[in-house]
């Protein structure tokens, strides 16, 4: 008897408090960004910014995703004059694609740099591009496209 309470308890310390809330690729498969794509248009000092961002499995609710836009180049980490915009969103749990529309950059030149990223609670998930950003520049008569992965 007292092997077996003891196999209980150790499984019990061990067994679930070890066990992370999201650890394995299916717990976290709703937050990993696949692809990316977007548009940028607008002329100095005003432009929008519209993208759209793709999970491998439909958009975690628990998840936030967030768009980061600096001025170009940045530094690494960005500092915050840089930072000209963030906007985050939360997944539907439905859709695999989750949209920021129509957001506000204010910016002395044509050029920005972006990237996305995922979390769940304080944890990222994952960040598309994997490092650095995309430089998205606003011509004067057509959108600026560009996509990641």
């Amino acid at each position: 008897m007292r092997v077996k309470l003891m196999a209980v308890f150790a499984l019990l310390v061990f067994g679930l408090s070890a066990a992370p809330a999201f650890a394995g690729p299916s717990q976290t498969s709703c937050a990993d960004i696949v692809d990316a794509s977007g548009s940028y248009r607008g002329a100095i000092p005003s432009f929008t910014l519209t993208l759209t961002l793709v999970t491998k499995t439909p958009a975690c609710t628990a998840a936030t995703y967030t768009l980061y836009v600096v001025d170009d180049p940045p530094t690494s980490p960005p500092t915050p004059s840089q930072l000209l915009a963030r906007a985050s969103r939360g997944g539907d749990g439905v859709s695999t694609s989750v949209t920021f529309s129509s957001v506000a950059v204010t910016d002395d030149d044509p050029t920005v740099c972006i990237w996305v990223t995922s979390a769940i609670r304080t944890r990222t998930i994952d960040r598309a591009p994997d490092s650095g950003c995309l430089a998205l520049t606003a011509p004067t008569n057509f959108p600026s496209e560009g996509s990641f992965h």
